[in-house]
């Protein structure tokens, strides 16, 4: 809903491969050692490192 209403896209394009997609990943300001997430959890935002590169594909292919 929130990427939604700022008009942000929802999918993974599908000519992306997943490894262009954690090389993309990997170059955001906020990887550091490995690709960091900062999500709005339910106590604010919360920081989740050290997602499994395996988990990340899985997840890619799931929003296609």
């Amino acid at each position: 809903r929130v990427l939604a209403a700022y008009e942000l896209p929802t999918t993974v394009p599908e000519q992306l491969t997943d490894t262009e997609l954690m090389d993309l990943f990997s170059r955001d300001k906020k990887a550091i050692d490995g690709v960091t997430f900062v999500l709005d959890g339910p106590n604010g935002v919360e920081t989740v490192v050290g997602v499994d590169p395996d988990v990340l594909a899985a997840s890619f292919t799931a929003v296609r």
